[in-house]
């Protein structure tokens, strides 16, 4: 069943990436940093060790996003 938030538009599901509540899904307007402030989440909170299992694979690709950055700038810089 479609869901609709408040200005009448239909809902989007969106996952959140923050400390407390890394890889939990919720539902919001497609319009929701211009003013709708419809919000739901889909689930209940993920467990402490679930968020610490997210909150560690976040970092192991953020710290192989900074090694790609820095091979790919060596190797222009090779003549």
């Amino acid at each position: 069943m479609a869901e609709y938030c408040y200005c009448r538009m239909l809902v989007v599901e969106r996952t959140a990436w923050t400390e407390k509540n890394a890889g939990r899904r919720f539902v919001s307007c497609v319009y929701s940093k211009r003013g709708c402030k419809y919000f739901r989440w889909v689930e209940g909170p993920i467990c402490e060790r679930g968020r610490e299992v997210i909150r560690g694979l976040l970092r192991r690709i953020e710290n192989r996003e900074e090694e790609k950055e820095i091979v790919k700038t060596q190797r222009e810089r090779k003549p």
